[in-house]
């Protein structure tokens, strides 16, 4: 399949202001054909590069653009780097780098993206069960299962500390800014919301500035070098 984005356009570097919006546009492309639709769907190729790494920097555009930073953004995508992206003041100097990683978990992920396809819905609040590989399993139709709130809450920030602890580790010279993203959806309440906040009172060790943030767009927890 030829896809609808290549790697080279996400090496742009684009206005903190426009970047959300460049952003959609490129992940809209793949919404010209079932086909193509699937293929973001179960986040193969270059989609996965935008899911997992173009949207968290969107939504950190979108935060950044609400308090009036100028500047802009360029995505390092072919991984030449020890970092994902960076920020350009003005006159287009490197000020900031950022480590982009996503909180989930990755198998339930893809299995609950195989299940949207085969049965046109997947639960977000439970485990679906499957056996075997990608070509060869057998996903049954899902049912709907009630999970207390509490725990899924927990679930999230036991994700989110993991991916956290795994950047905290690595020995890299160059990083000033951390964003972790996850699924905010499965936050049900403001109370959810004050829960995960309150679990990362702290900049990860080693960072200046944290950015954790709802893909959905619903949840930010930003602690800089200012705060």
């Amino acid at each position: 399949m030829i896809e609808p984005v290549v790697l080279s356009e996400l090496e742009a570097d684009v206005p903190i202001s426009a970047f959300e919006q460049w952003a959609h546009a490129l992940c809209g492309r793949y919404l010209d054909s079932p086909s193509l639709r699937q293929h973001f769907i179960e986040k193969r190729g270059v989609s996965k590069v935008l899911q997992d790494e173009l949207l968290p920097l969107a939504r950190m555009a979108a935060v950044l653009a609400s308090s009036g930073t100028a500047g802009r953004l360029q995505m390092f995508p072919r991984r030449d780097r020890s970092y994902d992206a960076q920020r350009l003041d003005a006159q287009g100097r490197a000020v900031e780098t950022i480590e982009i990683t996503v909180a989930c978990n990755g198998y339930r992920d893809a299995i609950a993206a195989e299940t949207l396809l085969k049965h046109r819905y997947a639960p977000l609040y439970s485990d679906i069960p499957s056996e075997g590989t990608r070509r060869s399993r057998s996903i049954p139709a899902p049912s709907l299962v009630s999970l207390s709130a509490s725990d899924m809450v927990e679930e999230v920030i036991e994700l989110i500390r993991v991916v956290i602890q795994k950047k905290v580790d690595q020995e890299v010279e160059e990083r000033d800014t951390l964003l972790v993203a996850f699924d905010d959806f499965r936050l049900l309440s403001v109370e959810d919301f004050e829960r995960v906040s309150g679990a990362f009172p702290l900049r990860p060790r080693g960072f200046t500035r944290f950015y954790l943030l709802g893909l959905g767009g619903n949840f930010r927890h930003a602690l800089t070098d200012e705060a």
